[in-house]
């Protein structure tokens, strides 16, 4: 049986890649991952400067509502404990 000779030349050399388009592509992907990084550092620096001017907005600071709001749970759960330990009303 005899091969077709445009098959054999497909065997031998299956892929051919243009370089140039590879290059052009892998520089535009490059520029592309560059700015796309660009815009990601902008958003971030607006979004951190208005968590900045909202939290220098506020009356009580976020560590202070933190302090607050942890001594709230602990009288809570000593009152709770206090309660338990009494058992039920009689």
């Amino acid at each position: 049986m005899s091969q077709d000779p445009g098959q054999s030349a497909n065997r031998s050399n299956p892929l051919q890649i243009d370089s140039k388009l590879l290059r052009i592509g892998a520089v535009l992907a490059g520029v592309g991952g560059m700015v796309w990084m660009a815009g990601v550092a902008l958003g971030g620096l607006a979004l951190g400067s208005a968590a900045r001017d909202w939290v220098q907005k506020l009356e009580q600071s976020p560590g202070e509502v933190a302090t607050q709001k942890l001594r709230q749970a602990i009288a809570a759960g000593a009152a709770g404990a206090e309660a338990w330990s009494k058992g039920p009303p009689t």
